[in-house]
């Protein structure tokens, strides 16, 4: 079932999205009985904890400045700082987002988003949602959220619970 998010206005100077490495961990969907998925009659899921992004996810963004395309948030390189080549990076603007469809609908237990680092930098992650998305009626809807990063000034890591929540991606938004 889709979860409303109430409408959140923005504030202050518009500011880009900048993620140095987003990693959904959780459990795989699995559709074929050979691989211990079960009998192939419902939609089973592998029994081990992966990142459901690594590999074969499709990334997009808002917008693209400074060559730091979406792919890069998804890249396995978590480093923070702009010289490594492995920043995500949008443009200026109150409606910024990074959002990623997994291969497979997966179930989430948890989402790890590491900071961009440089000089006053780590603030462009400040003021985000976090939110799983799953497609009901053919439309993607979110079926979870956090609205925990306020303040990301110098943090380098956010480590967010979701508990075991059935998606099929996810998005980064500013609010």
């Amino acid at each position: 079932k889709a979860v409303r998010i109430p409408k959140l206005n923005p504030k202050g100077v518009p500011r880009p999205l900048a993620l140095a490495e987003v990693a959904v961990m959780g459990r795989a969907a699995c559709w074929d009985p050979t691989k211990t998925c079960g009998d192939g009659t419902d939609l089973q899921f592998l029994p081990l904890r992966n990142n459901l992004v690594r590999r074969y996810a499709q990334a997009k963004q808002s917008t693209t400045c400074h060559r730091g395309s979406a792919y890069k948030a998804i890249d396995s390189k978590s480093s923070g700082f702009w010289r490594d080549q492995t920043i995500s990076h949008t443009c200026n603007g109150f409606d910024e987002y990074w959002q990623a469809l997994f291969a497979k609908t997966g179930i989430v237990d948890y989402v790890d988003i590491y900071n961009r680092l440089d000089d006053g930098t780590s603030v462009f992650l400040s003021d985000t949602v976090v939110e799983l998305l799953d497609y009901s009626a053919g439309q993607l809807v979110v079926v979870d959220y956090k609205a925990e990063i306020q303040d990301s000034t110098n943090t380098d890591r956010y480590h967010l619970v979701f508990n075991h929540v059935r998606a099929a991606g996810i998005r980064i938004r500013k609010r």
